[in-house]
């Protein structure tokens, strides 16, 4: 997939410590999948890779700076979106992503690093 080695290594790092791949040494080692993927949502991915899910800064009362904060008509808005965002990955499984693919696109044991 051409990803750089530095990028890919450090993915499945986090991904290990999160549990969800596990991490073998040794000529045969690599990485394997740890846990159920019909357990776990594209939400805890991207956050166990990426951190919390942002859309604005507004959503975080400790970052928001804006000069129209106390009368922004826009928040209210942002917000129910969010929630909807976030509800939408949380309900969509990776095992089912996977499942969607062709048998020989499966990824069952990653020989990366």
């Amino acid at each position: 997939y051409n990803i750089p080695f530095d990028v890919m290594s450090k993915v499945m790092q986090k991904l290990t410590s999160k549990g969800i791949l596990k991490s073998e040494k040794g000529a045969h080692g690599g990485y394997y999948i740890n846990c159920d993927l019909m357990t776990v949502s594209m939400l805890k991915l991207y956050e166990d890779v990426m951190g919390a899910m942002p859309i604005t800064k507004c959503l975080d009362n400790t970052k928001c700076d804006c000069a129209v904060g106390s009368s922004c008509n826009v928040i209210s808005p942002m917000i129910q979106f969010y929630d909807q965002l976030h509800q939408f990955f949380k309900n969509i499984k990776v095992g089912e992503l996977l499942k969607a693919q062709r048998p020989e696109e499966q990824i069952i044991k990653m020989n990366l690093i």
